[in-house]
């Protein structure tokens, strides 16, 4: 058992429903990376 603070395995719960429910999304950009 990893000792993770319990405040960040709750972040990690509310961020996780928020997901799953659709309340969070994640801009995904699928344009062409510019080579340099």
């Amino acid at each position: 058992e990893a000792k993770v603070p319990e405040e960040a395995k709750k972040l990690v719960a509310e961020k996780e429903k928020a997901i799953k429910d659709g309340s969070f999304t994640v801009e995904i950009n699928d344009a062409e990376p510019k080579s340099s």
